[in-house]
Order: C-alpha cells, then sequence, then structure tokens
C-alpha cells in the first residue's frame, strides 16, 4: 500500500505516514498551496516537463521561492527508485509535487509522494464516461487569482461537488464563470466538438490542462479546428460530443448534462481516438525509465 511508502519534505525522505504541515505553515493559515498532479504510464512519467513548466508558472504567480528543475528532476527519479517495490504492487501511480510559502520568515515547504491511482474507476470512466451537473457555482473571477494556477485552493470544487452529489451522487460537477459559461470540473478540462470544431473556453478562464494541451495538439494533427470561445450551455447542450480530459484517465465523455444526453449519450467517438492514441504513444518495451527519460520525452 502507497499509505507505506516513502515521499520527499523539504530535504528529508521519510515514510508519507508521518509527512505533513506544520501548524504554522502558510499553507494551513493561508491556504497557500501550489501543486502539481502527475502520473506514470509503464513507469514512465507522462508529460512531465509541462507539468513542472507549469508549476513553475504558479510559483511564479505566487511569488513563493523558483523552481529549481534540476533539483525536482532528481526528486522524482528518487521517488520512482526507492519506491520501486511499492510501484511493482501498484502498477502505474500517480505522483503528487506540493509546495507553501513555509512558516513566516521560513524557506519553501516542498513536498513530493506518491498517490494510488484507482485503475478500475478510470477503465470505467473510459469505458462507459461520466454524467456532469451544473449546479451554478462560480469560479473565483480573475480579479481574486488567475485560473491559470494549480493551487489548492478548491472551496468552490468542493461546494458544486456537494451540490452535484445531492441530485445525482456519482456526477461531476462543472463549475461556471459570473455569465453561467461552463468552465471545468474539479478534474478535467471541457472540449466540446461539433461538425469538427472543438470548442474549448478562453485560455485566461481555466487552469491550462496537460492532458487538455496534448490532446488539441492531437485534434489539429487530425484537421480539426480548435476555437477558444466561452462554452454557453447552448453549446455544450448542441455538440456532438463532450470530451473530458485530465491527468488520470486523460480521455473521458460527459455523456450528459443536467440529466440530458450530449450527442447520443455514449461515449464519443473522438474520445476513443484520443484512448487510442494515448495507448499508442505510451506504449514502450524499452528498459523502466528514469525522470530524466520522461524529460526528454
Amino acid at each position: 500500500m502507497l499509505d507505506q511508502s516513502i515521499g520527499y519534505q523539504t530535504g528529508q525522505w521519510r515514510p508519507v505516514n508521518q509527512m505533513g504541515l506544520a501548524l504554522e505553515d502558510l499553507g494551513l493559515l493561508q491556504g497557500v498551496v501550489a501543486v502539481e498532479r502527475l502520473r506514470t504510464y509503464g513507469g514512465l512519467v507522462w508529460q512531465l516537463e509541462r507539468h513542472l513548466d507549469r508549476l513553475g508558472q504558479t510559483l511564479r504567480a505566487l511569488s513563493l521561492s523558483p523552481l529549481h528543475e534540476h533539483d525536482w528532476l532528481e526528486r522524482i527519479d528518487q521517488l520512482l527508485k526507492i519506491n520501486a517495490a511499492h510501484i511493482e504492487r501498484e502498477g502505474d501511480v500517480g505522483i503528487v509535487l506540493m509546495v507553501t510559502p513555509g512558516r513566516v520568515q521560513s524557506a519553501n515547504t516542498e513536498i513530493a509522494h506518491l498517490v494510488h491511482l484507482d485503475h478500475s474507476r478510470i477503465e470505467h470512466q473510459q469505458a462507459v464516461g461520466e454524467h456532469l451537473r451544473v449546479p451554478g457555482t462560480c469560479a473565483p473571477p480573475a480579479a481574486c487569482w488567475p485560473a491559470t494556477i494549480k493551487v489548492r485552493a478548491r472551496l468552490h470544487y468542493y461546494l458544486a461537488e456537494q451540490a452535484a452529489h445531492a441530485v445525482e451522487p456519482n456526477s461531476a460537477a462543472v463549475i461556471v464563470d459570473l455569465n453561467g459559461n461552463l468552465l471545468e470540473t474539479s478534474a478535467a478540462n471541457l472540449c466540446a466538438i461539433s461538425r469538427g470544431r472543438v470548442y474549448v473556453p478562453p485560455a485566461d478562464s481555466v487552469l491550462p490542462g496537460v492532458s487538455a494541451a496534448v490532446a488539441l495538439d492531437w485534434f489539429q494533427q487530425f484537421g480539426l479546428s480548435v476555437q477558444r470561445i466561452p462554452l454557453s450551455r447552448s453549446i455544450v447542450e448542441a455538440a456532438d460530443e463532450l470530451v473530458l480530459l485530465g491527468t488520470g484517465a486523460f480521455a473521458w465523455t460527459g455523456t450528459h448534462l443536467d440529466g440530458q444526453p450530449v450527442g447520443d449519450g455514449q461515449v464519443g467517438a473522438w474520445t476513443r481516438i484520443l484512448q487510442s492514441q494515448l495507448r499508442e504513444a505510451t506504449t514502450s518495451n524499452a528498459d523502466p525509465p528514469t525522470a530524466e527519460d520522461s524529460r526528454a520525452d
């Protein structure tokens, strides 16, 4: 079990069940936590450089100490090596990187640890899709903090999911902007596909998802037109397919919106194409890779 794995915390390697933030850490006191969540495929960290780039952008936005990429590459590499036995039992795993300001007038708290991936749930999402609910919970406007940084200030997601689950227990909640346009779920970016066009929210209104960046590159290679516009409810309801994109399952279909089918209400053709592309991109017969290998890709 990964609760017995070893993690990194500010210069020390220790069992994850002995890790935690000090009560005086500003990550707890003020909720200032930069975060990245990655995963492996076949032991290889997927899109590592893109994740580290985004972490660096978040650290700059929060005025935290700058990202030292080489240090993080070494930590991730060591994290995989020191937990090799756990990973062999688990299969592919998730990786969480966290940075807080630490205590007042102290150095950053920096954390890296493994997390369990629920492979059966991921397979179910990919095979069946997911129902979505729009409870009307708004994302914090840009005047509060930019939507483009990945932080642990997620109260709006929590409240949206509570409201969605009260209506449909296994649904995912979609948050909206102040005008009611659909933005994202707590785990996925949204892509509405209609007649060969891919519609995604404006870049400054949502997290720049790593999986979404890969998928949009592939869509354009396939000849689809990608347009960034506010995703009104009418655009999504009229779409042929609503693709959800996130680190855990990569690509799956939002089959229903507030109880009504999107398109034919089934897993879509473009979702399956993305899933097939992912399998091709992550299939390798090479020796077990390192974090440095991940970066080289």
